[in-house]
């Protein structure tokens, strides 16, 4: 064969095997690196991840298996416009593809996170006391976390006494907890806390505002004093151990006599939670606020307030994060529906 004509049949097999060549899918990206975490860094254990490739679909694995092929594979969710991954929460090796028709499949990739096991919390909190607590528990935000402590002041280890409940404290003098938490998956040790709880009889308490004759402002004055500072971040921040599944609540301070509020988002009635999760309750969804406005009935408003505060309290709720009132020239606000108005 000519040397022109083989040229030309070389061409001829490239071009036939470039008109057939199939795109490839992008490769998943995940919204932060792999790596060691010292606390997690999922929003709400959701992992938002993303795809170059329009259309694509992300299946994913957390158990080390191939998620083009593996029966354990889950699918990537849509979730207010963004692709996420839900239930992280610890240590995990999350593995990635995507996957579209009439593309080939992307690279298969690798995300590996560790992250620290959450150092153990004491409840009733650690400081000085009027009267030491009987007992003090001691948790961890890691699940499956194992946490060992010592009570002389010496550094625990894992040949340390390993918790399995409530610690007694001794009266009369200082009890010193030392602890530190860890779990077999590979996470990195929790870093080991201090818990000192003394006796300190001349405390003023703030339920001592409730006896007669009491002097609140003195009173609300020395225990703000008698407060750490990071009770007093604590306080400002608030806490996220409501049990009603509201909005959160206060930071309670059992050795000051300060317990925990409870909030609830309250502008449509008595919001507890999402509907169907686990520990939430029901009460009556109200019309929103900007409709009610619009009737001018304060009448029927006043009712629907007594009912509202009604629920609340039969469910604890201490404080309502509502009603709110504004005169609204936008309609594209995205809470607008929450506020009374006379723009409806």
């Amino acid at each position: 064969m000519k040397k022109g004509s083989l040229t030309i049949v070389l061409l001829t097999v490239l071009m036939s095997c470039l008109a057939f060549a199939v795109d490839k899918v992008a490769t998943p990206v995940a919204s932060f690196p792999g790596g060691m975490y010292d606390s997690s860094p999922f929003f709400y254990g959701m992992l938002m991840v993303s795809c170059d490739t329009p259309g694509a679909t992300i299946y994913y694995t957390v158990d080390g298996s191939d998620p083009l092929t593996s029966s354990t594979r889950g699918t990537v969710s849509s979730f207010m416009g963004m692709s996420v991954i839900f239930g992280m929460s610890g240590t995990a090796t999350v593995k990635m593809a995507a996957v579209k028709d009439g593309y080939q499949p992307s690279d298969v990739v690798t995300y590996q996170y560790f992250i620290r096991v959450g150092t153990p919390v004491a409840f009733p909190g650690a400081g000085e006391w009027k009267e030491l607590p009987d007992t003090v528990k001691l948790s961890s935000t890691t699940p499956g976390a194992t946490i060992y402590y010592t009570l002389d002041g010496s550094q625990p280890t894992k040949q340390s006494a390993k918790y399995t409940g409530p610690i007694t404290l001794t009266k009369g003098q200082t009890n010193v907890i030392k602890a530190f938490a860890v779990k077999d998956d590979g996470s990195p040790d929790s870093f080991v806390v201090t818990y000192e709880f003394k006796e300190n009889p001349n405390l003023i308490l703030l339920t001592e505002v409730l006896n007669p004759n009491a002097n609140a402002d003195y009173v609300i004055s020395k225990v703000i004093s008698e407060m750490t500072l990071d009770e007093k971040v604590r306080m400002v921040w608030g806490a996220g151990t409501s049990q009603l599944g509201a909005a959160g609540n206060t930071y309670a301070i059992p050795r000051l006599g300060i317990t925990s509020m409870e909030l609830s988002d309250g502008p449509a009635g008595v919001r507890l939670g999402m509907i169907g999760a686990a520990g939430s309750h029901e009460a009556t969804a109200w019309p929103n606020p900007m409709m009610l406005a619009s009737t001018w009935n304060t009448s029927v408003l006043a009712k629907i307030g007594e009912a509202i505060g009604t629920e609340a309290n039969y469910y604890g709720v201490d404080i309502m994060l509502g009603p709110g009132m504004n005169i609204h020239r936008d309609p594209l606000g995205g809470r607008v529906f929450e506020y009374y108005s006379e723009d409806p």
